[in-house]
């Protein structure tokens, strides 16, 4: 029997990135069919998307389902679904708690609680009228008092609140039916209505009262809710049991050992552990909506230019960036909507894929060019020419939108546009002791495969002769990629505490993740990293080997 994994793959704006998502009854539910998707019969004549629709794409190999559903839980964030931050939590929510409407693959809302909805035709308001004989785990019955009060709950709440900020009133009108007020029309507020509902007055409870086909028990474990208003439990399991785990290393392990079966994971979170053995779990990849894109200050005196704005757009190849930058678990697009919803227009799309020849038309349209002849691109401003540029600002606590915000960066520099901010911090302006590493790092690298593999031992010592701090290492991993040829970079830093840390960086085709994941490190494609304990000649021993098995397997 096959254990299952669930990766996530997200979509994109402009750009791409990884991220959380809450995961549907209607996905954990195709997990355990036992029916294949390849035979699956076709439901798209019914009114409501059928739950193997509202799951991933992927075809299953096999269909056997656990004898005994176990999910990771990590206790310390709790099971309150307006302030837990865990992501692996968040997926145990969608047994618990129920929402107004819920998105299927195709990102279409399709009714959960909300049985008929109604829009005026300005657009500025929606009426719901609420499903019947729905029961809360009190064994109270759903009431919009408690859906407004659920909705007060989540505006208020930082994992919420950004959705409502056109909401300008939710209120019941009778027992069954919530009146929705925005002040800007919106073809379906269905969209944003995906928060969780839960009785009135049990959101301060360390589990709030919820609808969901199974309620929390103490002991940490879900048993099937016998008033369900769907009937028998949509899993098959009469129990899931919740093991608690810490870090994202501890739920790996444990997936691994099979005390738990189903794991929910972003594989270029900042905290991913690689997953061993692929051949002994299923992968499911799961879309979602969250989206990265680059915004603009368009009070400044340049980017206030639309046709600007509009031509960084066909500056960016999106297609590398996902490659690159995300091991392939995202995918690219120019507009603000996932590919396979209804909203997107691929024909409007294509027309803003990576392009130059557009570039240099809309830079010639805002009368944009090189007129002071030092290599950078000018627009005249109050009768002055001021250089196209600015500061890019990118969160520095994930190493993956550093990376793409980096790679944007160079190839606007191409263009000639001026990121002089954001290269003077990461490029140009080094620290006297991050030279001397620099320096010291050349002299006693070593280079295999005629220069293609750079490796460079970095000891207590070198950094001592150096004079450097932990700042002056900063992205210290980056620096031997930039050497001519070289297409996988290698750096080993010994530790205090004694064995070394290492990091590997990969241009070509070898695959860091897999390199790390023999010695029981992960990250992605491009970056990744491990522990070994030992001395540094006898961690570059190690790493070169598990280079070598790599190469060997894959080519």
């Amino acid at each position: 029997m096959k254990r299952r994994i669930s990766f996530v793959l997200a979509l994109a704006l402009m750009l791409t990135m990884l991220g959380g998502c809450s995961i549907s009854l209607g996905r954990l539910t195709s997990f355990f069919t036992r029916e294949s998707q390849e035979t699956a019969h076709d439901d798209s004549q019914s009114e409501e998307t059928p739950p193997e629709e509202m799951a991933s794409e992927t075809v299953l190999t096999e269909t056997q389902a656990p004898e005994v559903l176990c999910l990771p839980y990590q206790k310390d964030y709790g099971l309150n679904p307006y302030t837990c931050t865990s992501f692996t939590n968040r997926a145990i929510f969608s047994l618990l708690y129920e929402p107004l409407y819920a998105m299927d693959s195709q990102y279409i809302a399709q009714p959960v609680l909300a049985a008929d909805t109604a829009i005026s035709e300005d657009g500025l308001t929606t009426t719901i009228t609420l499903r019947q004989g729905v029961k809360f785990h009190s064994g109270a019955s759903l009431t919009a008092e408690d859906v407004v009060y659920s909705y007060t709950l989540a505006r208020d709440s930082s994992y919420y609140d950004g959705r409502f900020r056109h909401f300008t009133s939710v209120a019941a009108q009778g027992a069954d039916t919530l009146i929705i007020q925005t002040d800007t029309s919106y073809e379906s507020v269905a969209l944003l209505l995906d928060f969780p509902i839960v009785r009135k007055d049990s959101g301060e409870a360390a589990v709030p009262d919820g609808t969901g086909a199974y309620r929390y028990q103490s002991g940490d474990v879900l048993t099937a809710f016998g008033q369900w208003w769907g009937g028998e439990s949509p899993l098959g399991y009469e129990r899931v049991e919740l093991t608690s785990c810490t870090t994202a290393t501890d739920i790996r392990d444990k997936f691994e050992y099979g005390t738990v079966n189903l794991v929910f994971t972003d594989p270029n979170s900042t905290a991913y552990a690689t997953f061993h053995n692929e051949s002994d779990y299923e992968l499911w990849s799961c879309p979602t909506t969250v989206m990265q894109y680059v915004g603009f200050n368009t009070n400044s005196d340049v980017f206030s230019h639309s046709a600007i704005r509009a031509a960084v757009t066909f500056a960016i190849d999106r297609e590398t960036i996902v490659a690159k930058d995300l091991g392939g678990f995202a995918e690219a697009t120019s507009l603000p909507a996932p590919p396979n919803s209804p909203y997107y227009d691929a024909g409007l799309a294509a027309d803003f894929d990576l392009d130059l020849s557009a570039f240099r038309a809309l830079m010639e349209e805002a009368q944009v060019e090189d007129y002071t002849d030092d290599g950078l691109l000018d627009v005249y401003v109050d009768g002055y020419p001021e250089t196209v540029g600015g500061t890019m600002i990118v969160s520095a606590g994930s190493a993956q939108r550093v990376e793409t915000a980096n790679r944007i960066a160079a190839a606007l520099m191409e263009t000639g546009i001026d990121t002089f901010a954001l290269n003077k911090r990461h490029f140009r302006t080094k620290s006297w002791a991050r030279l001397q590493v620099e320096r010291l790092l050349v002299e006693r690298m070593h280079r295999y495969e005629d220069g293609k593999i750079a490796v460079a031992p970095i000891s207590l010592s070198l950094m001592d002769e150096a004079g450097a701090t932990e700042e002056d290492m900063e992205d210290i991993a980056a620096f031997l990629g930039q050497i001519e040829g070289v297409e996988t970079s290698i750096t080993i830093r010994e530790k205090a505490e004694g064995g070394c840390k290492l990091s590997v960086r990969t241009s070509g085709g070898l695959n860091a993740t897999r390199v790390c994941a023999l010695l029981g490190g992960g990250g992605h494609a491009a970056a990744a990293g491990c522990s070994v304990q030992g001395s540094l000649a006898q961690a570059e021993e190690a790493i070169l080997a598990a280079v070598r098995q790599v190469e060997a397997a894959h080519g």
